[in-house]
């Protein structure tokens, strides 16, 4: 096991990958748009909810992806979350938009391209 690599697979696992990053920005600024809304209880509540079902979805579906992984994931997402939280007074609402766009085209960019395709493989 690595604690950082590129990729991450069960054959060659790796706590942190580029998309540790990922990880940590969504929760942040999730963490600053859903502070207006929520206490900070049911906005951390939130957000994990949301990041563990996808980290489940992980587990359940993929194959390329590792325990260790999700644990390293879940990780960047509680730190981006309390990052958020200390740091939503200083951050306006369009930069919250600005940067879940920044996060959805980065998060484009790092995918394997083969990763989309395989999604509607009838072979799946």
């Amino acid at each position: 096991m690595k604690f950082f690599a590129k990729i991450d697979s069960p054959e060659n696992p790796a706590i942190v990958t580029p998309f540790f990053m990922m990880h940590y920005l969504w929760s942040f600024w999730f963490s600053v748009a859903l502070s207006k809304y929520l206490s900070p209880e049911y906005n951390f509540s939130l957000v994990m909810i949301v990041h563990g079902l996808y980290e489940a979805k992980d587990a359940l579906f993929s194959k390329t992806n590792s325990l260790p992984n999700s644990i390293g994931d879940t990780i960047a997402s509680i730190l981006g979350w309390y990052s958020g939280y200390f740091l939503h007074g200083t951050v306006s609402n369009i930069s919250v938009l600005i940067f879940l766009t920044l996060i959805v085209i980065i998060h484009v960019l790092l995918k394997e391209p083969h990763t989309y395709s395989d999604l509607w493989s009838s072979s799946n």
